[in-house]
């Protein structure tokens, strides 16, 4: 059974947060605060994108609507 389209995204953001949380732990400054949340945004961002390319590559062409 293939997981659904949902399911990928949500792993791979998940597993991009964790990694990308580990520097963002404890406490900081708002200058701190703000900079690890555009540093998850982007790592997760990169995921996604990562994850939307083997998906419609894996895809065919009939799936993808084109």
């Amino acid at each position: 059974m293939n997981p659904s389209f949902a399911t990928v995204i949500a792993a791979a953001l998940i597993a991009s947060m964790a990694d990308a949380q580990n520097d963002c732990d404890g406490d900081l400054s708002d200058f701190d605060a703000v900079y690890c949340s555009q540093k998850l945004a982007v790592q997760a961002d990169k995921n996604l994108n990562a994850v939307y390319r083997k998906l419609v590559t894996a895809l065919t062409v009939s799936a993808r609507g084109t």
